[in-house]
């Protein structure tokens, strides 16, 4: 799916259509300043009440807090709507997995080592498990807005 972006070399989205109501968004490149931007516009065009969006990263050379970011509001975008994101980081493709891991989002959002096939809602996982053992996702998000509340009260100082 291409818009009206220049695109740096090397990076691109390919969007797969699998089965009824499974959509998988490819990203190969960077994901940062420069190309968060239509990637979340393409994210956003895919989430449809009561499909799944699975945006696999296999193939991503740089992943840091804007792609982080982008998924974590994609995936509450998806979730208002009625729909499911599964987020493919790539076995071993610590590039993805070791920023999932230090913010514990790999415990929010539902990520999974699938790659070339649908994920049928039966194999889903209880909500806030994730690829690699994170937490519920009460007690991920009760972290997270606990991180919130102190970068708040700094700026309160």
């Amino acid at each position: 799916m291409n818009g009206p972006w220049p695109f740096p070399e090397g990076w691109s989205l390919r969007v797969v259509e699998h089965d009824a109501g499974v959509t998988r968004l490819e990203v190969c490149g960077d994901i940062d300043t420069v190309t968060v931007e239509p990637l979340t516009d393409t994210v956003r065009a895919l989430i449809r009440e009561g499909e799944t969006v699975v945006v696999d990263l296999t193939q991503v050379t740089y992943f840091g807090s804007r792609g982080l970011a982008m998924l974590l509001e994609a995936d509450g975008e998806a979730r208002v709507r009625g729909a499911r994101l599964v987020v493919v980081p790539g076995a071993g493709n610590r590039t993805v997995t070791r920023p999932l891991e230090l913010t514990r989002l790999d415990g929010v959002l539902d990520v999974r080592s699938v790659r070339d096939r649908p994920v049928p809602e039966d194999a889903a996982p209880p909500i806030g498990t994730g690829l690699f053992g994170g937490s519920s996702t009460s007690s991920a998000l009760d972290r997270r807005q606990s991180r919130l509340d102190v970068v708040e009260a700094g700026k309160r100082r």
